[in-house]
């Protein structure tokens, strides 16, 4: 290991690394499962896992963006699962970005308690089925009664949306010009003309479950409002991605970790024929991962910072190198003359259609990262 931890994280990694041999790697089924199984969420509950970012004051565990990554590295390296690190994740981003760091004094004691303790989670609601999360194409409308709004539209493509307790819609609720202004709403699951969608299949990452909502004038009130009127894309949705991506580095390199562990417990098992050639590609993937795992805590530090100038080139390169290591795990398979278990194939599949997501939005922001440095 070259990165040097806290206490605090030392015993975040060690809690979370616990409960995921204990619970998730026995368990090699969840990789087939659609849903979110109840009786696992409420050991996670149990075990305090749900509070990692949340302040002490409203029963979390008062750690940091960074504190999130290491238990998120954890998690997904002791229990081979890649979908429920993400599941566990998107309650901590949630929690922290979204509630915490654009919600009011009133919002934060009505929800981050339960969202602590595991009582309830969040779900963001931005992208629809006709044109995705593009602002120019969403079409969920928040229209002013009194005072308050009344919602109607239908969101798709949700994380956790079949066990969310709360959702985080946004709405149109103005235009500029050609340019539509959104505010992002807290809704209730039980609000009056929510309701879920059948849970969608992505074929990959289970049991983290997916889904959507439809919203028929559901209402809500002033007070409903998270962060600052008008300006929720620019303050919350555009920013979100960075925060995803630098904190899914920390769940996507524990799943490296534990695709590189089950591999050498295979090729020890079976003590396959190895030479220099394969001996020098595992020694490529471990020196890999451990980099990858300082810039990991590095990026998930910097979100800590008001200011974090080079994240966007540490977040890019990252990705690629990531993504390139999967070719060194099909060099050593390939040379060794493994045939890769179920598991093993699950974890691969998981860590490459994860990587592959949003990929070409990291190909334009690479491409104008390029376009800035000329004049």
């Amino acid at each position: 290991m070259a990165v040097s931890l806290t206490g605090k994280e030392h015993a975040l990694r060690a809690q979370a690394l616990d409960f995921a041999r204990k619970h998730v790697a026995p368990r090699p089924e969840l990789h087939s499962r659609k849903d979110f199984p109840p009786d696992l969420w409420e050991e996670m509950c149990s075990a305090g896992l749900f509070g990692v970012g949340i302040p002490l004051e409203y029963g979390g565990q008062g750690s940091d963006y960074r504190g999130i990554s290491v238990a998120g590295q954890a998690l997904v390296k002791g229990g081979n699962n890649l979908g429920l690190g993400l599941a566990w994740l998107m309650h901590q981003i949630i929690a922290r970005f979204y509630l915490l760091g654009q919600g009011s004094g009133q919002q934060h004691r009505a929800y981050l308690p339960d969202m602590a303790q595991g009582r309830i989670t969040a779900s963001i609601a931005i992208s629809e089925p006709s044109g995705g999360g593009h602002p120019k194409y969403l079409k969920t409308t928040a229209e002013p009664i009194g005072t308050g709004y009344r919602i109607t539209g239908e969101k798709t493509f949700i994380t956790n949306a079949p066990i969310a307790g709360l959702f985080i819609v946004f709405a149109v609720v103005g235009q500029e010009g050609d340019r539509k202004r959104f505010s992002a709403f807290l809704v209730p699951r039980a609000t009056p003309g929510l309701t879920l969608r059948e849970p969608l299949d992505l074929g990959f990452l289970n049991p983290c479950p997916h889904g959507g909502i439809l919203l028929k004038g559901c209402e809500v009130s002033g007070g409903d409002i998270l962060g600052r009127p008008g300006s929720a894309y620019e303050d919350m949705a555009l920013p979100f991605r960075e925060v995803e991506d630098a904190l899914m580095m920390g769940p996507v390199i524990g799943g490296i970790r534990a695709q590189l562990n089950h591999l050498l417990r295979h090729m020890k098992l079976h003590s396959p024929p190895h030479g220099q050639e394969l001996d020098f590609l595992l020694g490529e993937i471990e020196s890999t991962l451990c980099a990858l795992e300082v810039l990991a805590y590095e990026a998930a530090g910097m979100l800590d910072d008001a200011e974090h100038p080079g994240l966007l080139s540490l977040l890019l390169f990252s990705r690629r190198i990531a993504a390139e290591t999967q070719t060194r795990f099909e060099a050593v398979v390939s040379g060794a003359g493994i045939e890769a278990d179920r598991l093993y194939e699950n974890m691969t599949k998981d860590l490459v259609s994860t990587m592959s997501i949003a990929s070409g939005v990291a190909h334009i922001r690479q491409q104008k990262l390029g376009r800035s440095l000329l004049p």
